[in-house]
């Protein structure tokens, strides 16, 4: 694959703990440096920030505590804020300028509208909230991307990491699961990360092949790796180790079943297959490490169709979270999945 496709990874994000009012300035400001490494003007460098803290101060002051995860993705920033609080009886209301629940001005749900170029929101009373924000274009290719990661707690670095990237109809991902947490794991991840960043393999197996020979000399990791080709409207995926994969289209589902082992050990990992699907309208992927629980497929089965892929991916790891380890979930739709 060429140097000059779209591409995104975990690298360029970062997931904070609210439960302060003191960490909306921390988010506030972050937000700003990355629009400000990305090249953008001054004022749309300070819109970003606007929307990442109203999405924080939403967290604090309705949710009471919280994660706020923020990522370039290609060219744009992502924002996705994720509380087990009260909920919102009124969405569309608090969408409304001038509204507030608090005694503040009433800008924040509405300031997010405005400025962001796609927002999207799931609450239920008595079951939190997750809000997505948006703002550059979209993922080229009609894809749709969601995407919700954060570290073990009192890490500032995680194990578990991913990378997608797009050039002409081809779309391929890696979800990768440094083995542990901490430092070790994530020196693991990111190497993972660089090697499919050099990789010219396009098929899933050539690409567990490649990450084996990379992984050499780090505490080794478990990793799935999927393909879309769009002009064959295919997906293949194989994997090895213990990073779940599920592809659902309409009533038809099929788990990915990964080789056992681990890349980089030096172990012999045997025969690694892939399987492949039909990709179209309806067509989606989710992917996650085992930071993540199981039990979501049967936890938000009925609504997930329904669910925009980054709200669905940060439900995911809000509900089914497992305290200790690392954890990330990738979610790949197709355009017209669920309009």
């Amino acid at each position: 694959m060429k140097a000059d496709r779209w591409w995104a990874h975990s690298l360029d994000e970062s997931a904070r703990w609210l439960d302060h009012p003191s960490r909306i300035g921390e988010v506030r400001r972050a937000t700003r440096a990355l629009a400000e490494g990305l090249g953008w003007p001054g004022h749309r460098a300070e819109e970003a920030a606007i929307v990442a803290s109203e999405m924080a101060s939403n967290v604090v002051r309705h949710g009471g505590t919280g994660w706020q995860l923020t990522r370039r993705i290609g060219p744009a920033i992502e924002l996705l804020a994720l509380d087990q609080g009260p909920g919102m009886e009124d969405p569309a209301r608090c969408f409304a300028d001038g509204f507030s629940t608090t005694g503040t001005a009433g800008i924040g749900l509405g300031a997010i509208r405005r400025l962001s170029d796609a927002h999207s929101l799931h609450t239920r009373p008595g079951e939190g909230t997750a809000l997505f924000a948006r703002l550059g274009p979209p993922p080229p290719l009609g894809l749709r991307l969601g995407v919700a990661a954060r570290p073990f707690p009192g890490q500032s670095v995680s194990g578990d990491g991913w990378r997608i990237d797009c050039l002409g109809g081809l779309i391929r991902l890696i979800v990768v699961d440094g083995l542990g947490h901490g430092p070790g794991a994530a020196t693991a991840a990111e190497r993972a990360l660089r090697c499919a960043a050099e990789s010219g393999s396009e098929a899933p197996v050539a690409m567990i092949d490649d990450l084996e020979r990379g992984l050499i000399g780090t505490r080794g990791a478990a990793a799935t790796v999927a393909t879309i080709d769009l002009r064959r409207g295919e997906l293949t995926f194989a994997g090895v180790g213990n990073v779940a994969a599920l592809y659902e289209r309409g009533e038809e589902s099929a788990s990915l079943v990964p080789r056992f082992g681990v890349l980089g050990s030096g172990a012999p990992v045997g025969t690694v297959r892939a399987a492949s699907h039909p990709w179209g309208p309806g067509a989606r992927l989710i992917v996650h490490t085992d930071g993540i629980s199981e039990r979501w497929r049967a936890g938000v089965r009925r609504s997930r169709r329904r669910t925009d892929p980054p709200l669905l991916a940060g439900r995911i790891l809000r509900d089914h979270l497992r305290r200790t380890d690392d954890a990330a979930c990738v979610v790949l739709a197709a355009e017209e999945a669920e309009r």
